[in-house]
């Protein structure tokens, strides 16, 4: 998705990120463990190199949209929609917010509403979807809020950090998909 994307909610701005958004704060949050316990890539060897080398990367790719959440100009998380399936109309969804102090005000559910949006009326695709840990309920309620519902688990699919635990796949149709 390579020309560069703005996106507003009410307290956000949702915008596609750039090599200079790649700071310290960025690579801490990859680094704590409280932040990236949930995450499906390793995080501990990234470096402020590796993160400007997956900005380049999603900024340069067809079929992914990585976009920084910034609330009053600061960059608090990402969220990335991708990789989107053109033949099927669908595209996975997920989300970092990386500063701790922006966790339980809403940001993640008003992010994933508003890339929701922009992935239906913009982007034309009928399904998105996202997974998370079962233990995750921060993420899985973000993503009711937002309008998904839980569709499956997968039994014991995920390390968690008290063992195995199941992954949890939610989904949202666009209202035209329903009709078939």
């Amino acid at each position: 998705m390579q020309t560069t994307r703005t996106l507003h909610t009410a307290h956000l701005t949702l915008r596609t990120l750039k090599k200079d958004d790649a700071s310290s704060k960025y690579l801490g949050w990859l680094h704590d463990p409280k932040v990236n316990r949930y995450l499906i890539s390793p995080t501990s060897n990234q470096t402020l190199e590796s993160i400007e080398a997956y900005i380049d990367y999603c900024n340069a790719s067809s079929d992914t949209l990585l976009l920084g959440i910034f609330k009053d100009e600061k960059h608090i998380g990402n969220i990335k929609l991708g990789p989107i399936d053109t033949r099927h109309s669908n595209a996975a969804l997920g989300l970092m917010i990386g500063e701790t102090k922006e966790w339980s005000k809403g940001y993640a559910s008003e992010s994933i509403q508003a890339i929701s949006l922009y992935a239906f009326d913009s982007l034309g695709l009928k399904k998105l979807w996202a997974g998370c840990a079962s233990s995750n309920l921060g993420s899985y309620r973000a993503f009711l809020k937002s309008g998904f519902s839980e569709e499956g688990r997968q039994h014991l699919q995920l390390q968690g950090d008290n063992g195995r635990e199941d992954g949890v796949l939610l989904g949202r149709l666009h209202p035209s998909a329903v009709s078939h």
